[in-house]
């Protein structure tokens, strides 16, 4: 329906969107001009979502007796809190990052033919979910801008200021930096895209080094095969590690906003109060999807490594073939993954499930509580 996207762009535009929300640092190759120019918007980014979630704190402090606004007050906190983790783990990693991004970058530049086609066929098959994502993003930043001129309410967020706006100026402006601030959060979702391309990226490589494997015919080809491995294990690794934190809030986030948000869809609102928390919900539900789903085919497609190796004309070759061919078998039986000790134990379609049946079981409870309370 909107046409094929080329990998080049697909890869392009999510590099740029990532460093437009100041998670991702210029190329090594950057001037010094341009670095500066990051810094500065890093802080400007980490600056503009302290102040939008500060006001929102402190409407929850002066009305923490009234459940209902709690669970708003929440649910428009969770994406804010969400953003600024991700500037403070984006910057904590920004080298680990950056070199992943680059080896992507230079692996599309350089890419076989055989290699484009497979890479070209991940973008086929995930753009769609990227497209109602990015739907739903656009309907969120409009559901919330647009409340001041549906809604009898000031400001976009249900935020309280210690001091006084009489002016109609200073009105005005404090709705112009809420509509920033919100286009910013909607921005930081990027930063999923693109740990999500990193992870489809990992499990193309391995699909391309099974591929390899199954042709082996000699000891300099399983040599290399060997090293291929030995590249991409040590690659899967680094996105673990740049990934399973940010996972980790975004999960939390998930929770905390299905939950909070799913009850302002069961007030006696208005519709528009309404649309505008299904598409936050939605947003929140596919973050964590475009983590799982391709984290799921890492595990799968990194342990076939094993399967394509034992597949491979290894009958009737030397000794040395055999045993390095043993070996890859032998590092395919712990499939590469996405996990965080204690909270993730392997990421999956299976962990999404059941995270989202948790989610709505404590919202089914929150619920009866609230009811029972209003009551």
């Amino acid at each position: 329906m909107f046409g094929k996207v080329k990998l080049e762009t697909a890869v392009r535009f999510t590099t740029m969107c990532t460093r437009l929300s100041a998670c991702l640092a210029p190329s090594t190759s950057a001037s010094s001009l341009e670095i500066i120019r990051h810094k500065v918007y890093w802080w400007i980014a980490l600056c503009i979502s302290l102040s939008f979630s500060l006001p929102i704190m402190y409407d929850l402090h002066l009305n923490r007796d009234d459940v209902n606004n709690i669970m708003l007050n929440m649910a428009e906190l969770c994406p804010i809190c969400t953003t600024t983790v991700k500037l403070f783990l984006c910057k904590y990693n920004e080298q680990k990052l950056q070199a992943c991004v680059a080896e992507l970058e230079h692996f599309v530049a350089t890419a076989s033919r055989r290699e484009r086609q497979l890479l070209q066929h991940y973008v086929d098959r995930c753009i769609s979910v990227h497209y109602f994502m990015l739907f739903c993003i656009v309907s969120t930043i409009f559901g919330f801008s647009s409340v001041p001129i549906f809604l009898p309410q000031p400001y976009p967020t249900h935020a309280t200021y210690p001091f006084k706006v009489e002016t109609d100026l200073m009105k005005n402006m404090i709705r112009a930096f809420q509509i920033l601030a919100i286009v910013q959060t909607a921005l930081f979702v990027s930063i999923d895209a693109q740990f999500s391309t990193l992870i489809w990226f990992t499990g193309a490589r391995f699909e391309l080094l099974s591929e390899e494997l199954r042709k082996v015919s000699n000891v300099a080809q399983i040599r290399a095969c060997v090293r291929k491995h030995q590249n991409v294990l040590r690659f899967a690794e680094d996105v673990n590690l740049l990934t399973r934190f940010v996972v980790s809030g975004v999960g939390i986030s998930t929770a905390i906003g299905t939950i909070c948000g799913g009850i302002q869809l069961l007030q006696d609102v208005t519709a528009m109060v309404k649309a505008r928390f299904v598409s936050f919900v939605m947003v929140g539900a596919l973050e964590l999807f475009t983590y799982a789903w391709p984290a799921e085919h890492l595990v799968k497609i990194s342990e076939d490594v094993g399967y394509s190796a034992y597949s491979a004309r290894w009958t009737g070759q030397k000794p040395e073939m055999t045993n390095l061919l043993f070996i890859v078998m032998q590092r395919a039986r712990k499939p590469a993954s996405i996990s965080v000790s204690g909270f993730i134990p392997m990421l999956s379609l299976d962990f999404y499930k059941s995270f989202l049946s948790t989610s709505f079981s404590y919202f089914t409870t929150l619920r009866a509580t609230t009811m029972a309370n209003t009551s």
